[in-house]
Parts: C-alpha cells; structure tokens; sequence
C-alpha cells in the first residue's frame, strides 16, 4: 500500500459492479466503456494492494478481503455523500447558522422587518442573537464569532463593509404623572437638571455618550446612572421613579404608566447601522447582506449625516488595527 490516496471515480467503479454483479451491467449503468471500468478496478486494486473481485468465465465475486473493503467503503461513501448534500445545502442558504449581534431588542421597524424577511425566506438557517454594545458587538464581527452585528451610529473596522438601517426618533421616558406631559415634544436641555438611567450593555453606553455630548457645558456635567439591568427593567425603573431614560422610537407606547415624549432639534434622531467582515465565507451571510442592501439602501441614502449619536470616536482603535 504504497499510495493511499484513492481516486473516488475508481472506488465508484466498484460499488457498481458489486450492485450490478458484472463489469457489462456496471459500464452501462455508469455510462462508461467497459475497458475504463475494468482498469479503474485495476487501479483501485492496485493502490490498495489486494483483489477486490475473483473473475471468472462465471463472472465476477468479491474476495474475502473485498468483501471487508466494500463493506466498510459502503459507510464511507454514504458519510462522504451526506456531507457534499449538506455543504451543496449550506451554499444555497438552505441550512446553516448565522450569527446577529444587536445593540437593543428588534424593536427598530427597520431591523424588525429585515430579519423577519430573511426568516420567511430561508426558514431553514437557525439564527442566533446576541445583544451587547456597540464595542463588544463590532469585536465579535473581527473575531468571527458573530456574522453581522447592528450597531448604533456609523462604525468603520479593517475588513470589514456596513450598510445604515436608517434614522430613528429619539424619545423621553418618565413616569406619566399626568396626561399633559405625555404630549408634544421636548427639548433636552430643558431635563439638564434630570437624573438619568441607561443600561450598562445594549445602547446604554451610546446614550450615555449621546447625554454627556449634548448636556455638559463648562464647570456641568449630567447626572447619570449606569445600572447592569435589561432594558425592560430600566422601564419599570422608569415607572417607579428612579429616574429619566432616553429610547428609540420603537420602544416608545403610548399606553401604560410611562410618558414618551419625542426630542426635538437636531439631535432628535440616531442612526443605526449593520456591519460584517467582508471575508467572512459564511454561505448564510451573503443573502442576509444582499437583502439588507436591498431592504435599507434606500434609507441609507436618504439618512441624515448631521446630528446623530457620536459613536464614531469608539471605533478609533479599530481603524488604526
């Protein structure tokens, strides 16, 4: 056995001459001349060292020893199928995982309706969700642990494309005292004087940012509480009176005990937008980021470049890497 490499046309030969029972009937089925099925059993003979088949004027009948061989190389043959269906399926986005990093819950409608449309298309692939700030998230996507990630404002990272989601209104969240100030808008400066919450993961960070950018002034800085909690119980902290939160659009009710009140101004909207590594060979990925350019592409070229939420300072480590 001096070569152990196996051409699999030849070990192909062989399994059809054992299911046809002769050289005649395995040429025909195989549409090959009958020589080329012999000297590809030859070789395969050959490379492995034994007699598959005895050959007689009765026919052919496997050996001992090929008997062995076929029935081991039935199993393999039928593993080694299974992997090309599954990878030719993988390829067609037809099965496979793909992995999302999110900055908050899908409550932004252009996110929503992406990932609900991937979803009705290719039922098949299994997604998986993180949630994380924009850092941690944008990381995930240099390291390959996540295939896309949605983040808060414009990120740039080496290797890697983007695409905007689009610009959402930034809302006030208190407790609704009364019905009066659930109505109209407000300007920030206005709730300087406000102790605000933000989360620790998700958009906490962009919108501690976002406060600090527009509410400080010479010799002031705003009051801010980080707590490690999920969005939805800094809402019922919110309710309580703990303090003033600031959300998106999509996590804004009009129902319930909390008033949202629209910001007002320049800085009353932030826009959001997803990132991949352009060398990622995730076969799952490439119609994700086809219908996300389809979906968005509109909304990036129509997307406000002033006045959103200053993340782009957070991505400097990753430009220079």
């Amino acid at each position: 056995m001096s070569d152990l490499s196996l051409d699999l046309r030849n070990l192909r030969c062989a399994l059809t001459v054992v299911e046809q029972g002769s050289f005649r009937q395995a040429a025909l089925e195989l549409e090959l001349p009958q020589s080329t099925v012999s000297r590809r059993i030859a070789q395969l003979e050959h490379c492995l060292g034994i007699s598959i088949f005895s050959r007689n004027h009765k026919g052919v009948r496997l050996t001992s020893a090929g008997q062995r061989f076929i029935e081991e190389a039935r199993v393999g043959a039928r593993h080694f199928a299974n992997a090309v269906g599954a990878m030719q399926a993988m390829r067609q986005a037809e099965a496979g995982r793909l992995h999302l990093g999110l900055y908050t819950s899908l409550r932004n409608e252009a996110l929503k309706g992406l990932v609900s449309e991937y979803h009705r298309r290719h039922s098949a692939i299994e997604c998986h969700f993180e949630e994380g700030n924009a850092q941690a998230l944008v990381s995930g996507v240099l390291d390959g642990r996540l295939d896309i990630a949605f983040v808060t404002g414009r990120p740039r990272a080496p290797r890697c494309d983007a695409t905007a989601l689009g610009e959402e209104h930034l809302y006030v969240a208190q407790p609704k005292v009364c019905e009066g100030n659930s109505i109209g808008q407000v300007d920030l400066m206005t709730l300087r004087d406000e102790r605000f919450i933000v989360t620790k993961g998700g958009r906490g960070p962009d919108i501690e940012d976002f406060l600090i950018s527009r509410l400080s002034s010479p010799g002031f800085r705003p009051h801010i509480q980080v707590h490690d909690v999920s969005f939805e119980t800094l809402l019922h902290m919110v309710e309580l009176g703990f303090g003033t939160a600031i959300v998106s659009q999509g996590a804004a009710s009009p129902d319930g005990p909390i008033a949202f009140r629209a910001l007002s101004g320049p800085a009353s909207k932030v826009v959001s937008s997803a990132i991949w590594l352009t060398t990622n060979a995730n076969p799952a990925l490439g119609p994700f980021v086809k219908l996300a350019k389809r979906m968005l592409g509109r909304r990036a070229l129509q997307a406000n470049s002033g006045g959103h939420m200053r993340t782009e300072h957070r991505h400097e480590s990753w430009r220079r890497g």
